[in-house]
């Protein structure tokens, strides 16, 4: 993904790393950060390069290394980014 959009990558990487509690010490785990959210159900999406370079619902946490759970909601995924609290 990195040499495809570099800047997602990075995005990607940052808020991993937010998540994770491994950010740099100035910066809250899960703080301000924006997070990938589908516009139309709300539900979290990623890209798990191993299925495909799509955005795609998933269920459990936001860690790379952790245990996610992707799902078909009978909808494609509507990518928005959302910062903590706001609905889509």
């Amino acid at each position: 993904m990195s040499s495809i959009d570099p800047l997602m990558f990075d995005i990607a990487m940052d808020a991993a790393d937010l998540v994770t509690g491994t950010a740099p010490g100035d910066e809250a785990a899960g703080g301000d950060e924006a997070v990938p959210v589908c516009r139309r159900c709300g539900g979290q999406l990623g890209i798990f390069l191993v299925r495909s370079l799509d955005w795609q619902h998933f269920r459990g946490d936001w860690t790379t290394s952790g245990t996610q759970e992707v799902y078909d909601p009978g909808h494609p995924a509507e990518v928005t980014w959302l910062l903590p609290g706001e609905q889509p």
